[in-house]
């Protein structure tokens, strides 16, 4: 698992999109009220999770998921793992 410290408090998580390193990423914001950026499919949550995990953050610990577009069939099960 990959993830970067971009500084300000903002973390990038590698999410292996496709099966395809450095594809796709995930944004986290290291606020007292903490939020993801996402930017790919719901295939990619291990790697979210195990980046997380990394982060020693917690899934119940982000409070707001800003989505980038929307696929329902995608996305979605971004939005019920938080």
């Amino acid at each position: 698992m990959e993830t970067v410290s971009l500084g300000f408090d903002v973390s990038l998580i590698d999410l292996h999109d496709s099966g395809f390193a450095k594809r796709t990423g995930l944004y986290v914001f290291h606020e007292s009220k903490k939020a993801i950026i996402e930017t790919s499919a719901s295939p990619s949550i291990p790697y979210l999770l195990e980046g997380l995990k990394e982060l020693g953050i917690t899934p119940e610990e982000i409070e707001y998921v800003i989505v980038t577009q929307v696929h329902p069939w995608k996305h979605e099960q971004y939005l019920t793992t938080f």
